[in-house]
């Protein structure tokens, strides 16, 4: 089967480092299958085939027999015109819009009546879009089983889910010495994953742990203010960088809002790291396909409260070596273990049969 997975604006991302994923694996059990985008944002190598299209038609004219489509604007752009359409969830795209607009009505641009306006406005027309998206009769596949309640429970869409991999090659735990390190693992221009927030709650705790902070990002680097307040600053890494650091750090700190899946955490629990996150219900639904794992598999924290960010955290680096924190590390290797290639590869078979049954 030729199967194209279509981005508009291809850029280094969790998100599309899972569709490289499925790509390898598909390609890896007969398939012929790419990336295939209209513009790439950096010259990020995927290690897989990826094929720049100067439009639509362009697409079109590869003749796929499946295109999968994760962004919400690539799907609506594409509808009608694919016959064999798969809108691929890998976020709260709904939730994530609300959380942007929040963001920017704190600009002093939008402070007056007028301003106020043209934000609503604004919201408006994206959100019809958005929840236009949700609403077409086109097959959806989901990346966690967090999400497949949501599409079902608030859109009433039955979703296959296709579960994320982890590399277990690169996700095993080392020797750690030395003082407590922790990492951050998102974008920081994001305003859902909350990290300037987080960055600024760990200050004190930096100074009083002697804690290390290592920030990661897809995009780019901190700057400025935020800069200071880590130790380390990287910005698109590859895989195997990240697990390398990860393998070695003792935390991994995710203050997010909200996820659709949240790889780097289960890449942490995998590479045993002693995880904090956000007492968010996407963060206590990893064990879903396992129901027999039970938590605790991590730390939570409120991610909008500074106080409980920075309380959690010296909690965490000042019983990090106790049974009780080496049990929580243990349930969270035993979560990720579900998160394998094998169970993707299974993913991808069972949907494409149905596909092939139709």
């Amino acid at each position: 089967m030729k199967i194209a997975y279509f981005i508009s604006r291809l850029s280094l991302s969790g998100g599309t480092l899972v569709l490289a994923e499925h790509v390898r694996a598909l390609n890896g059990m007969g398939h012929d299958a790419h990336l295939v985008c209209l513009q790439q944002d950096d010259g990020f190598d995927f290690k897989v085939p990826v094929e720049r299209v100067p439009n639509l038609e362009g697409l079109l004219r590869l003749g796929s027999d499946l295109v999968i489509a994760s962004h919400p604007m690539d799907v609506t752009a594409l509808y009608g015109r694919i016959r064999n359409l798969v809108f691929l969830v890998q976020g709260k795209h709904v939730e994530e819009l609300e959380v942007y607009y929040q963001e920017r009505a704190k600009a002093r641009r939008y402070e007056g009546l007028g301003g106020r306006l043209v934000l609503k406005m604004r919201k408006w027309r994206d959100m019809k879009r958005m929840l236009a998206v949700y609403r077409l009769p086109v097959s959806c596949w989901c990346v966690s089983p967090g999400l497949r309640l949501l599409l079902r429970d608030t859109y009433g869409i039955e979703a296959r889910l296709i579960r994320n991999p982890i590399d277990r090659k690169l996700c095993y735990p080392e020797p750690r010495t030395g003082r407590i390190t922790l990492v951050c693992i998102a974008d920081h221009r994001q305003p859902f994953k909350n990290i300037p927030f987080a960055l600024r709650a760990l200050q004190d705790v930096r100074v009083r742990r002697h804690l290390h902070i290592i920030h990661i990002s897809s995009g780019e680097p901190l700057d400025g203010e935020l800069a200071s307040m880590a130790d380390e600053r990287h910005a698109r890494l590859s895989r195997t960088e990240v697990a390398a650091i990860c393998r070695r750090a003792h935390i991994l700190l995710s203050p997010s809002l909200m996820e659709g899946f949240g790889l780097p955490v289960v890449e942490g629990m995998a590479c045993g790291m002693l995880c904090l996150l956000s007492d968010i219900p996407d963060f206590h639904a990893y064990h879903f396909g396992q129901p027999e794992i039970a938590e605790p598999y991590a730390l939570y924290f409120n991610p909008r409260d500074m106080a409980d960010i920075a309380k959690v955290t010296e909690d965490a680096c000042m019983r990090y070596g106790t049974p009780e924190m080496e049990k929580i590390r243990a349930n969270g290797q035993s979560v990720a273990g579900w998160y394998s290639e094998n169970g993707m590869c299974e993913d991808l078979s069972r949907a494409l049969q149905a596909f092939g049954s139709r």
